[in-house]
């Protein structure tokens, strides 16, 4: 027998061996947590296993590459570094390891410590929107680092929606400029999409000073024609209409583009004014010196 039939060699002699209570437990509470699927649920399906791992006709390295993520799931039962002896012993090659070892951490939610295996620069890719789209759904708004590192280490081409739009909440987040600049790598249709939804976040996701410093990033960002007609239409016209701030927004735009005559009569007019955290003298003032210091020319009559 080989080191893939051999039960008694790969589970060390254990007769009974099974999952203790408090892993069975973990596993679906991860599972859970994990939006149903864990990782090595995909792996047996990508790897299109239904029968018992022994007897199905997957290569040799497959099947021992699963054995070894179950001896990883049984360290409590086995010695702890049985896993590790049946890598060795059955020339799993290291590929397959890093792989597992990733892919059994992300499992167990340790997300920094997967990704020290996940990219790394010999290993193939396996499963990167889905290992990014679950990165970004379990950061937080104040540490989107790790969604972030993986997007920056590994190629992932996104084309499911909802990675695209977990992982634009996340660029939000982190960076104003660096979201718009990511929307504008994308086709029309999504490009104009993603600004309407940078635009939510500034006014729906954001707050006090937060909020402030956010719409005057956004309303100094070097809009082309055609987007400047999107952020005209979005809140002067469709759902950004509604929100507080939207008209005030579209005039400190003017203002930062130096199209309106009559914006220094406005701002002088709702100077002390200030909604959800945006004063208009303080945005006035942060704006003129912005658009001064990229050559903006205004022309205002007071």
């Amino acid at each position: 027998m080989d080191l893939i039939e051999d039960f008694d060699q790969i589970f060390n002699g254990e007769a009974d061996v099974a999952y203790p209570d408090d892993e069975s437990k973990r596993i679906r509470h991860h599972r859970r947590s994990l939006e149903g699927e864990l990782f090595v649920d995909r792996l047996l399906r990508a790897l299109g296993i239904q029968d018992p791992i022994v007897k199905s006709h997957s290569p040799d390295h497959h099947k021992q590459s699963l054995l070894y993520y179950l001896l990883r799931d049984l360290r409590q039962v086995l010695e702890t570094r049985r896993a590790e002896d049946y890598a060795q012993s059955s020339l799993l090659p290291n590929t397959y390891k890093t792989l597992v070892d990733g892919l059994w951490f992300f499992d167990r939610l340790k997300f920094e410590r997967a990704l020290s295996f996940l990219t790394e620069p010999s290993l193939t890719p396996t499963f990167p929107q889905d290992i990014l789209y679950t990165l970004c759904k379990h950061s937080t708004e104040n540490d989107t680092s790790l969604p972030l590192a993986y997007y920056h280490s590994v190629p992932v081409s996104i084309t499911s929606g909802e990675t695209l739009e977990a992982f634009f909440d996340v660029l939000c987040h982190s960076s104003i400029s660096e979201a718009y600049q990511f929307s504008r790598a994308k086709g029309e249709i999504i490009h104009s999409k993603l600004l309407r939804r940078l635009v939510k976040f500034v006014f729906a996701q954001s707050q006090g000073a937060e909020r402030e410093s956010r719409s005057v990033e956004l309303i100094t960002l070097p809009f082309t024609e055609v987007e400047e007609t999107w952020l005209e239409k979005y809140l002067g016209e469709e759902e950004g209409k509604n929100f507080q701030g939207a008209a005030d927004t579209l005039t400190m735009r003017s203002l930062a583009t130096g199209r309106f005559n009559h914006i220094h009569n406005e701002s002088e007019l709702h100077r002390d004014r200030s909604i959800n955290g945006l004063n208009w003298a303080k945005l006035t003032s942060i704006v003129e010196q912005t658009s001064n210091q990229n050559g903006i020319a205004f022309q205002m009559q007071t």
